[in-house]
């Protein structure tokens, strides 16, 4: 769970300091989930284990939503919700832990900053898209478990 939060807390940082915005929360479960997807492209499993669901935003994890749950309460994140209640948006605090880095390997770093950078400017319904385009999430029904057994190697 560890790395998980580690990654998390980069995505985070990532498009904090490359938009200078908080991320919405649909653009970090989609993010975190492109992340891992790409770990699974390249190693046959996923870093984090969790279960995604299909759901209208695209991919959607339980274990996800208690991380950044978890981080928000143990104050490594801000949150704020927007004026009309429709979404909550995250940034890092302001803490020591955040300016000396994380401890992810160089390939993972890349990893996550190829996915921020490749979908950070798009709007977040043509992310909601593109993630219910992908492969694996085409034809499950909602609610159905995404097996990322049915991923086909993208190179």
């Amino acid at each position: 769970m560890k790395t998980a939060c580690e990654v998390l807390q980069e995505i985070v940082r990532i498009y904090n300091d490359s938009s200078q915005k908080p991320i919405s929360e649909t653009k970090l479960t989609g993010f975190f989930y492109l992340f891992d997807r790409s770990y699974y492209l390249k190693n046959n499993h996923t870093l984090t284990g969790f279960s995604y669901t299909k759901y209208s935003k695209g991919p959607h994890s339980e274990e996800l939503d208690e991380l950044i749950r978890e981080s928000t309460i143990n104050h490594l994140f801000h949150s704020s919700e927007s004026t009309d209640d429709r979404y909550t948006r995250y940034e890092l605090c302001n803490c020591p832990v955040h300016q000396s880095g994380v401890d992810l390997s160089e390939e993972m770093l890349e990893m996550i900053d190829s996915v921020v950078d490749e979908h950070e400017s798009k709007k977040e319904s043509d992310l909601i898209e593109h993630l219910r385009s992908l492969p694996e999430t085409t034809d499950k029904e909602k609610y159905a478990l995404i097996d990322f057994g049915d991923i086909k190697s993208e190179d």
